[in-house]
């Protein structure tokens, strides 16, 4: 925070960061102006009424207030919105006018949002996802996607052309414009009276000097044209975000910050998209992408390195008892993959019965639910290759039920994942005692390893470091993997 005035209580400190006057905080909080300047001053605590009045005027919480006559103390509490708000907007400014006007709605919204289990699903995505986690959410979207029809905001009327418009917006001079566009002044001023028709290459000039994209210029050449980008009134969509800031509370825009630059830094409009869909009460898409965001919070997506961690499918096959010709089947996936796709595990269908030679594990007689019929055997080079393109096919059907954004992400994930499955033979139904837990602990197990080198870690990057090497080494060993089961308490053997 910058050297300025000392503060002997967060009140005062709010109270200059909100703009208000001592007296102006005494009508907005409905406590005695008298008080309100005792309190700034340090010299009185109030009391737990007065308190929530204050917090409720400044939009803090109330364990945002510290009322001491330490000012360093004051100082290291409180949280610099001045600071926070000159970051935002500088990306803000940044950015063309049309895309200023798409993002000026959304990011007020999600500043005004109060919904932490929304909050937790717009950071994962912003921030954590990796390619499969970004991706999957937009099929979702995509899919039942309706075009909202667009709504015609009033233009910047008294400017005669779009490029003066910007020109004043931007505070650029006709006479500098013309120098850092290469174009005489006197062009420049017909250009932006509108009494002279600017080339596409002087428009291209004129855009890159105002920060603007071609298409807020493009209407310049064409005003009538049905497609002409309207002139948008940059301080009107500023405005918008100052008034949702004012109204943020300090703690949270601190802690949105990083997904606020991360919104403004994305030039995607599937970004705007699925950000408007999860900000918007009446999408009729929020729940679905919810969904999948929700079950993509597990530590098998967040990874934003995608070698860290890939997902294991395990298929097991076993011949008819009755006919040589057919062969039963079942499909093992990560444990969210089930109720992510609504589909039932092979492993619910296991007998929990008492066992005394494995007291500790159940009996694992369970049915293969899918049938494969073939004429090769599994020593023929196609067998796995017709076996999988079975599974396909059933599971296709099993999932055809889905809202078209699942089905159709489910269809992504088996594409790229299928074809890389473990497939065993068995010779008799009774699997192995160990089953159940293979995979069922498989992302447990990586969040356990996970937490606990983060904890013991010394730093960010040493634990970044440390991550990589044992998640890799664990998807190419299987060896390496069971033992760091058994070091860390994950799946038993």
């Amino acid at each position: 925070m910058n050297n300025g005035p000392e503060y002997y209580s967060s009140a005062a400190f709010y109270r200059d960061q909100r703009g208000f006057s001592n007296s102006s905080l005494s009508d907005a909080s409905g406590i005695s102006r008298t008080t309100i300047i005792k309190i700034c001053a340090g010299e009185l605590t109030p009391g737990v009424e007065n308190q929530q009045k204050l917090a409720d005027a400044l939009h803090i919480d109330t364990e945002d207030l510290i009322f001491c006559s330490d000012s360093e103390t004051v100082k290291k509490s409180v949280i610099d919105m001045e600071e926070l708000t000159e970051s935002i907007l500088t990306a803000f400014c940044a950015l063309p006018p049309h895309t200023q006007r798409k993002k000026a709605d959304n990011l007020s919204a999600y500043l005004f949002m109060n919904d932490a289990a929304l909050d937790a699903c717009i950071h994962y995505w912003f921030l954590d996802a990796n390619i499969l986690g970004r991706s999957y959410p937009l099929m979702a979207l995509s899919l039942n996607q309706t075009k909202k029809p667009s709504i015609q905001q009033p233009e910047v009327s008294i400017y005669p052309t779009a490029l003066e418009a910007y020109r004043v917006q931007r505070n650029i001079s006709k006479s500098v414009l013309g120098k850092k566009a290469y174009i005489d002044r006197h062009v420049v001023s017909q250009l932006c009276n509108g009494t002279k028709k600017p080339s596409q290459e002087q428009l291209r000039a004129l855009a890159r000097v105002l920060e603007v994209d071609y298409v807020d210029l493009e209407r310049d050449l064409a005003p009538d044209a049905p497609t002409a980008t309207p002139i948008v009134d940059m301080e009107h969509e500023k405005a918008k975000i100052l008034q949702a800031i004012a109204c943020c509370k300090p703690r949270r825009l601190k802690d949105s910050l990083e997904v606020i630059l991360a919104y403004l830094g994305d030039s995607e409009d599937d970004t705007d998209a699925l950000f408007g869909c999860l900000l918007d009460p009446a999408s009729p898409n929020k729940e679905t992408v919810l969904k999948v965001l929700e079950m993509l919070k597990t530590q098998l997506w967040s990874y934003s390195d995608p070698s860290l961690y890939e997902p294991k499918i395990e298929v097991g096959y076993c011949r008819s008892e009755w006919e040589d010709n057919i062969y039963d089947l079942y499909v093992l996936f990560d444990d969210h993959i089930y109720s992510l796709f609504n589909l039932e595990s092979p492993l619910s269908r296991i007998s929990y019965l008492e066992c005394e030679e494995f007291s500790d594990l159940p009996q694992c007689g369970m049915s293969f639910p899918i049938f494969f019929y073939t004429d090769l055997t599994p020593e023929d080079d196609e067998f796995e290759s017709e076996l999988l393109d079975q599974i396909w096919q059933f599971l296709m059907d099993e999932t055809q039920d889905l809202p078209p954004g699942l089905s159709r992400i489910f269809s992504a994930y088996l594409e790229d994942n299928l074809w890389k499955a473990q497939i065993i033979e068995y010779t008799t139904k009774d699997l192995d005692l160990t089953l159940p837990f293979r995979l069922c602990s498989r992302e447990q197990l990586y969040d356990r390893i996970f937490f606990e080198i983060q904890a013991s870690s010394e730093n960010y990057f040493q634990f970044r470091k440390d991550i990589v090497k044992i998640f890799c080494r664990m998807r190419e060993d299987p060896e390496y993997e069971l033992q760091m089961s058994k070091k860390y308490g994950g799946a038993k053997t």
